[in-house]
């Protein structure tokens, strides 16, 4: 599974049912991680302190790990977007960037747009059927 979020940059293909397995997964990893940390940050508040305060006092420990795995993120969902669209028939990297122009849309627009956006467009690349795209024509 490793392999398919962080290998095969140049030539890896996904098919529909595998992009939608992997897209899961990641989302439901993001959200355990999420709440993970918003609980390790939520203690001081509980405590009689402030949201500012225990955010200003987080450890570079934390925000260093939370660095690290929003990259990881990104790094996972554009690879396995660019595989998804390769088997689609598309260059990866035109899906990569499309991709990437819907989130940066989204996200300077509307906040919970952002989310959206995201889900639809891998909603999208899921439902479409492998070699849609391809210029190969059928043996006759």
């Amino acid at each position: 599974m490793l392999n398919d979020y962080f290998g095969e940059w140049m030539n890896g293909k996904l098919g529909r049912k595998r992009f939608a397995i992997l897209y899961v997964v990641l989302v439901a990893a993001i959200v355990i991680f999420g709440l993970l940390l918003m609980n390790g940050m939520i203690i001081p508040i509980e405590e009689g302190g402030s949201m500012r305060r225990s955010i200003n006092e987080a450890s570079p420990l934390v925000a260093g790990i939370l660095m690290i795995f929003s990259l990881a993120f990104w790094i996972a969902l554009i690879n396995i977007v660019g595989k998804r669209v390769r088997d689609m028939g598309l260059p990866g990297w035109l899906g990569i960037v499309l991709f990437l122009a819907g989130v940066v849309a989204a996200f300077m627009t509307i906040a919970y747009a952002f989310g959206l956006v995201i889900t639809a467009m891998a909603i999208i690349i899921a439902l479409v059927p492998t070699g849609k795209f391809s210029r190969d024509l059928p043996a006759a």
